[in-house]
């Protein structure tokens, strides 16, 4: 029997394919370093620029038109910016035309000054505040009554109850703590869906008490 020729080494790549090999995948590397961090900045920046132009900004604008179309308002903004003149929050009253385009003026005026002096990041602040007091009333058994109606309801909104669910699953993973966190990187194999067959899963919450007892 003849003896088997070993079989020849197969021939080096080309350098051309073997040096665009090494760029693809040192590209690959430094942009599955920089991708995370990327993309962190970026959803940071979007909920602050959401909560900033969708909540703080409407609150902020609020709270100085009322300073300037009521007469407690002017009040208080005289108290808290001390105008050096005061014809710019004492109202003009009276019924003529001439009284009432005084009056507007006055406001207008009283407007752009408050514009100047008002902190741009009071609504910021009040908008957290109010997350703290959500936060306060949920923990609250009455609070939690409510919210779990509330959840009941939006599940029977046609295009809200598709899109809720998955958001609040996302939210409560990127909020929730450490020890909570760490639980959805437990992964265990399941006997499912028969017997010999074996899934992957992931744990999410504690066991239930009577089947664990099983």
């Amino acid at each position: 029997m003849a003896e088997s020729q070993p079989k020849a080494p197969p021939p080096p790549p080309p350098l051309d394919e073997d040096v665009l090999g090494i760029y693809r995948r040192v590209f690959f590397r430094g942009l599955a370093t920089i991708l995370p961090t990327l993309l962190t900045l970026w959803v940071i920046s979007s909920v602050y620029g959401f909560i900033d132009e969708r909540i703080a900004t409407p609150i902020t604008s609020a709270i100085k038109s009322r300073l300037v179309a009521t007469e407690s308002g002017n009040r208080i903004a005289d108290a808290l910016f001390d105008f050096p003149d005061k014809s710019t929050t004492t109202p003009i009253t009276g019924d003529s035309q001439d009284a009432r385009d005084r009056e507007a003026a006055r406001k207008r005026n009283l407007a752009v000054e408050i514009d100047k002096r008002f902190p741009s990041w009071v609504g910021f602040v009040l908008a957290i505040v109010g997350v703290f007091i959500v936060g306060f009333f949920i923990a609250s058994f009455v609070g939690r009554t409510l919210w779990r109606v509330f959840e009941g309801w939006l599940g029977h909104i046609p295009i809200v109850k598709s899109v809720y669910p998955g958001a609040k699953q996302m939210v409560e993973f990127l909020l929730k703590s450490e020890e909570s966190r760490r639980s959805w990187s437990t992964v265990v194999a399941v006997e499912y869906p028969r017997k010999g067959i074996w899934a992957i899963g992931y744990i999410t919450g504690p066991g239930i008490a009577k089947v664990e007892e099983r």
